[in-house]
C-alpha cells in the first residue's frame, strides 16, 4: 500500500515583517501618521539614510498615539531584536494593541508567539482565535494555520472537511505547504473517507512546480505505485521524472526509490548498476533501506 514519504505538517512559519499602509488608521493624529511615514523611511533607507534606532524611536512615538501600523512595527523591533535583544513579552503587548485595531499581520505574528510559546506561555486556544481572525481577513498564511489546526486537532478533534476548506483557500493563493498538506489529506492515509488519489496528485503537482521537494518525492512515488497497479506507462513515466527531480534536490528517500525502480524494472529496463548507484547515494545520506539493499 502506498504511504507518503513525508509527513511534515508545515515548513518554518514565516514572520510577517512588513505591512502596507492603507491611509492613516482610524482615530490616529496627522502627527502620528507623519511620524510613522518618517520612521518607515529610516527603517528601509528609502528617502532617508537607514537608521534603525531613529526608526524605532519614531515608530514607538506614533504607536503610543494609537497608530496601529506603528504599533505593529514597534512589536516587530522587540520580536526580531533589530536594535536590542529580543523581548517577546513586549512584542506580544504591542502586537496585541495592533491586533485590537484589526491589523491582520499583527494577529498572525501574535498567534505565532502563542502557538510556539516564543517568550510567552503557549496558548493554542488564543493562537487559533487570532489565526482565524486574520484568515477571515484573507491572510493567506493564517488560512494555512487554521487548516493545520483542523487537520492535526491541536485544540479539538481533527476535522478533515474544515481542514480541506481552509487549506484550499490558502492553496489557491499558491501557499505551497497548504498544497502539499492537501495532497497528504487526499491520500486517505489518516482519513480514509477523503481518499482521492487524483486530487492528491494534482495538489502535489502544484507544490512540486513551486520546487517543494517533499511534494516531488511523494508525487514520484505515488505515480510509480499507480503505474505498477494500473500497468500504465503514463504514470510510470511521471513517477520516474519526479523521483529523479527530487533525488537531484538531495532527497534520500527518492534516491532509494529510484534504486528500487531500476532494481525491479518499474517503467525502465532493469539495471543493477544504476540501482546500486542510487542505493549508494541514498545510503550516504543515511537511508537504512538503501544500506540493506547494498548488503544483499
Amino acid at each position: 500500500m502506498y504511504r507518503p514519504l513525508r509527513h511534515a505538517c508545515f515548513l518554518s512559519i514565516p514572520l510577517i515583517v512588513s505591512v502596507a499602509l492603507w491611509g492613516a488608521p482610524a482615530q490616529c493624529s496627522r502627527d502620528a501618521d507623519s511620524m510613522y511615514r518618517l520612521a518607515k523611511e529610516y527603517h528601509t533607507g528609502n528617502g532617508k539614510p537607514k537608521d534603525r534606532h531613529r526608526a524605532f524611536e519614531l515608530f514607538k512615538e506614533a504607536a503610543e498615539q494609537g497608530h496601529s501600523v506603528a504599533q505593529f512595527y514597534t512589536a516587530l523591533y522587540y520580536d526580531l531584536g533589530y536594535i536590542f535583544e529580543k523581548d517577546r513579552k513586549r512584542a506580544a503587548a504591542w502586537y496585541e494593541k495592533a491586533s485590537d485595531q484589526g491589523q491582520k499581520n499583527a494577529r498572525y505574528n501574535l498567534a505565532n508567539l502563542n502557538h510556539y510559546a516564543r517568550g510567552i506561555p503557549e496558548n493554542r486556544d488564543k493562537a487559533f482565535r487570532l489565526y482565524k481572525e486574520a484568515a477571515l481577513q484573507d491572510h493567506v498564511a493564517s488560512e494555512f494555520m487554521v487548516g493545520l489546526y483542523y487537520d492535526k486537532g491541536y485544540i479539538q478533534r481533527p476535522d478533515p472537511e474544515k481542514a480541506i476548506l481552509w487549506y484550499e483557500k490558502a492553496a489557491m493563493e499558491d501557499h505551497v505547504q497548504a498544497q502539499y498538506n492537501l495532497g497528504l489529506l487526499y491520500t486517505g492515509t489518516n482519513h480514509k473517507a477523503y481518499e482521492d488519489m487524483e486530487k492528491a496528485l494534482w495538489w502535489w503537482l502544484m507544490a512540486a512546480l513551486q520546487e517543494h521537494v517533499p511534494a516531488m518525492a511523494d508525487l514520484g512515488l505515488m505515480n510509480i505505485y499507480l503505474g505498477d497497479e494500473k500497468k500504465s506507462r503514463k504514470y510510470l513515466d511521471r513517477g520516474y521524472y519526479w523521483l529523479r527531480k527530487a533525488a537531484f534536490h538531495g532527497n534520500a528517500e527518492s534516491m532509494y526509490h529510484l534504486g528500487m525502480v531500476y532494481h525491479w524494472g518499474s517503467g525502465v529496463p532493469k539495471d543493477p548498476s544504476q540501482a546500486r548507484t542510487w542505493f549508494q547515494r541514498a545510503a550516504e545520506k543515511g537511508n537504512r533501506e538503501a544500506e540493506k539493499m547494498l548488503d544483499k
